[in-house]
């Protein structure tokens, strides 16, 4: 597929070349168009002997920059950076700010590509400074994309208070699209500070509280609230809130809020623990939307928690009894259910049984962008960065 893209690009850059000589209003000397003339004919030995890096290579080493092949060299740098090749994407962005064929835009646009070359090959200082400097003063277009870029560039390497300074700025442009969207990354970035107050809290505990790392006397606060002021209803914000809660030992304060929080698939593995850790002595408080959300999703995660409730509330049998029950109904762990039937109750108890049962059904961590899993929970999925 790639070979196919090259040979497209290749011819579609040559035939823009030769348009762009026919059409110039002077014929050029013999001897620069010989040369030219020689490269061309040169890529086409090497795209003949299927190695259309070198037959770009060949075209390239002599630019002939016009209107006409402007667009296949843009295609062309991205092109390269996409496969890697930083060293030859740079090359050509290069040559483009050289010629003095471009318009003020087009150039603006040659260096953010050049400024993307930088950071995707690490070279992150000089990306900054070029992004920066086209945030600030650029055509409208060429300024939010360097904006969007260079909060992505702090994302990166953590620089969280810069991303949050950064997504203020780009969301003061005028004719933002996505601004609840940037709104919504930036107050994770509070969040990721917040935590960094706290301790950062271990989501994948199975009880986060037990990790000890609340303290009421952080000053995660202004964190939580400027993040609430950006994005309000933000299920992180939330779950931030319901940890300070219960570190000022507010557990009806932290039912509360938990109540708020949409119980759905993409959060339920930090979300159902949570709950049953604030009910407290009202575990019916959560029955109902527990058993719910788990006869409509039928996400087996959420059985031992069920029959954790049921355990609270009616002791050993009735927890068993529950959660043999519920495996029949589910295929895939019939089997489980008849060994724990022919078990003797009486010298196994749920209690003991509830590790195991965690770990034979964990919650799935699955990203709705690029289908990553696991079986942690991720604010940011590793993958494809995309925020929850």
């Amino acid at each position: 597929m790639d070979a196919l893209i090259f040979i497209f690009i290749f011819c579609s850059v040559a035939f823009g070349f030769f348009l762009g000589r026919r059409t110039n209003s002077f014929q050029p000397p013999q001897s620069n168009w010989s040369s030219a003339h020689n490269r061309y004919i040169e890529g086409l030995k090497y795209l003949l002997d299927e190695q259309p890096d070198h037959a770009i290579d060949a075209l390239v080493s002599e630019l002939d920059i016009s209107q006409q092949t402007l667009e296949m060299y843009f295609s062309l740098g991205a092109l390269w950076r996409k496969k890697g090749e930083m060293e030859r994407a740079i090359r050509v962005h290069h040559a483009l700010l050289e010629s003095p064929t471009l318009t003020a835009l087009q150039r603006q646009q040659a260096q953010l590509e050049l400024a993307l070359d930088y950071t995707h090959s690490g070279v992150l200082d000089r990306g900054e400074v070029l992004l920066k400097e086209l945030a600030g003063s650029a055509h409208p277009t060429i300024q939010q994309s360097a904006g969007r870029e260079l909060v992505l560039l702090f994302q990166e390497e953590r620089e969280w208070e810069k991303a949050i300074v950064a997504v203020d700025e780009l969301c003061r442009k005028a004719d933002i699209p996505d601004l609840p969207f940037w709104r919504h990354v930036q107050a994770h970035y509070c969040c990721e500070l917040a935590e960094h107050v706290l301790g950062s809290p271990d989501w994948n505990e199975p009880d986060v509280l037990s990790t000890g790392i609340l303290d009421p006397a952080n000053n995660a606060q202004p964190w939580i609230a400027q993040a609430e002021h950006q994005a309000p209803a933000h299920a992180r914000v939330l779950f931030m809130k319901t940890l300070l809660a219960l570190g000022r030992k507010d557990l009806a304060g932290a039912r509360h809020i938990l109540r708020t929080i949409k119980l759905e698939g993409q959060h339920s593995m930090l979300l159902v623990p949570l709950m049953l850790s604030v009910s407290g002595q009202y575990p019916g408080d959560v029955w109902d939307d527990l058993l719910s959300f788990y006869r409509d999703s039928r996400n087996i995660a959420v059985l031992p928690f069920l029959s954790d409730l049921v355990y609270r509330q009616y002791g050993e049998a009735k927890a068993f009894d529950f959660l043999v029950l519920e495996l029949r109904e589910n295929q895939n762990y019939r089997a489980i259910a008849s060994l724990l039937v022919a078990m003797d109750t009486s010298s196994v108890q749920y209690s003991k049984l509830r590790p195991a049962l965690i770990e034979l059904m964990p919650f799935q961590f699955s990203c709705h962008q690029c289908g990553f899993q696991g079986r942690q929970f991720y604010w940011c999925c590793p993958s494809c960065k995309a925020w929850r």
